[in-house]
């Protein structure tokens, strides 16, 4: 996101390389961080526009971490499954 010589919005944090933005659980949680950011900017600026969309932007990107932990804890419980079923003896 240029910045576009407006002092409000902070710099967008960077994906890590080869990563998809959505798909890695740090990079969405600094997603929210930054919307949230921008939008207490906007707040202090009165700028309403800008703090409806970083504050729809925002809660994008809490659903996408919603749906990433919740993809993370099922991982991690195939896991668990698989591990002690491997410990089992026949």
């Amino acid at each position: 996101m240029e910045n576009e010589g407006n002092e409000i919005v902070p710099h967008f944090p960077v994906s890590p390389e080869g990563v998809a933005r959505l798909k890695h659980l740090p990079t969405v949680e600094a997603c929210i961080r930054y919307w949230e950011a921008i939008r207490l900017r906007a707040w202090r600026a009165g700028d309403d526009f800008l703090i409806q969309l970083a504050t729809g932007l925002k809660e994008s990107y809490e659903e996408a971490r919603q749906e990433l932990t919740k993809a993370e804890q099922s991982q991690e419980k195939k896991t668990a499954r698989t591990s002690r079923r491997a410990r089992l003896p026949d």
